[in-house]
């Protein structure tokens, strides 16, 4: 996506911001499941912290890593 009201060089960082921000919402979508997870079944914080950030993963959308230029 453009940011045409944007200098093009922070395109590249207000795409992952925009990133972040969806990533945050999903996480908040799913508030929900932790909460009813953690009353159901009887586990340890990090494995509740593994079966939340599992859950994250599958149901976020993939990196696409193609075309963006890093500094070395």
């Amino acid at each position: 996506m453009k940011y045409w009201n944007l200098f093009q060089q922070q395109w590249y960082t207000q795409n992952l911001v925009d990133a972040f921000n969806a990533n945050e919402a999903l996480w908040d979508e799913l508030k929900a499941r932790r909460k009813l997870r953690r009353r159901l079944f009887s586990l340890t914080g990090q494995e509740y912290k593994a079966l939340d950030l599992l859950e994250f993963e599958a149901l976020r959308p993939l990196d696409d890593c193609i075309g963006i230029q890093t500094v070395p």
